[in-house]
């Protein structure tokens, strides 16, 4: 019979085959349904699983945080840093623009959504499976530019040198760092902590001329001073101006001065 032939045929060929070769299996068609219990082959290109995008909703809880510092650069600049943007649980959202060496911090309020929104952004884009640091070993000196997610049960850190890291780690970094396209107001700190450095020798141009005697800059101890009110904007004027180094004269004698805001500065002074 027809049949008869045919099974001989096919199973001649499978003797000529060499023994123990594995045989290549057929190309599966990603359009065509997947046959009762059959697995689906894993997407090697699909992000890793991220974990549970649940963050503390509480004003004291930092959820995404943005910093490019700090490099070779004056110790006075990185008391003084500002990060480039802060997202905290209740949603206040800090960003610091940066104009022809001054520096200016404007404030605004997300939503749980818009909060919510980013992480998944975060999450799809595979930052949960991003490694914890990208550099170029051929270069010194830098800052490294890092990017911070702190969730309720987890924490991952995502950190640049010079270059290497993914472009999806750049468009959301440079986003946040602008604003994330909304419009804030000039953030106003309630207090902060000075601390003062007199200068001699050939003295720099002073940017303020001090005029709080209540408070002069003499008598500010090694550790610092707690300042509010006019004397605390006239301080955070003059260092977004000039972040770098920040000169004071108090009656003849110049500071350099440096401000910590606390829960804003990087470095964080504490409570005061």
């Amino acid at each position: 019979m027809k049949w008869l032939s045919v099974f001989a045929l096919a199973m001649f060929l499978a003797a000529c085959s060499p023994a123990g070769e594995p045989q290549e299996e057929p190309a599966v068609d990603p359009g065509v349904p997947l046959l009762p219990g059959e697995l689906p082959q894993p997407d090697s290109t699909a992000p890793p699983p991220a974990p549970a995008l649940d963050w503390i909703q509480d004003p004291s809880m930092q959820v995404i945080l943005g910093t490019y510092c700090c490099g070779f650069t004056t110790p006075s600049y990185i008391t003084n840093y500002i990060p480039d943007f802060q997202i905290w649980g209740d949603g206040l959202y800090l960003w610091t623009v940066q104009e022809e060496g001054s520096r200016r911090v404007f404030s605004t309020r997300l939503t749980p959504g818009q909060v919510d929104s980013l992480l998944r952004e975060a999450a799809q884009d595979g930052f949960f499976g991003w490694q914890a640091r990208y550099e170029d070993p051929l270069v010194s000196d830098l800052p490294d530019k890092c990017l911070r997610i702190s969730l309720a049960e987890d924490e991952k850190s995502v950190c640049e040198y010079h270059r290497g890291a993914p472009d999806a780690f750049h468009r959301l970094y440079d986003r946040l760092a602008a604003g994330n396209g909304l419009s804030g107001e000039e953030f106003t700190p309630m207090t902060g902590l000075v601390k003062v450095s007199p200068l001699q020798g050939g003295l720099p141009e002073p940017q303020l001329i001090w005029d709080h005697p209540q408070l002069p800059l003499d008598a500010i101890p090694e550790g610092g001073q707690w300042v509010e009110g006019a004397a605390l904007l006239d301080l955070w004027r003059t260092v977004n101006a000039f972040p770098w180094s920040p000169v004071v004269e108090d009656r003849g004698q110049a500071y350099e001065i440096t401000l910590q805001i606390p829960g804003v500065s990087l470095r964080n002074p504490g409570a005061r």
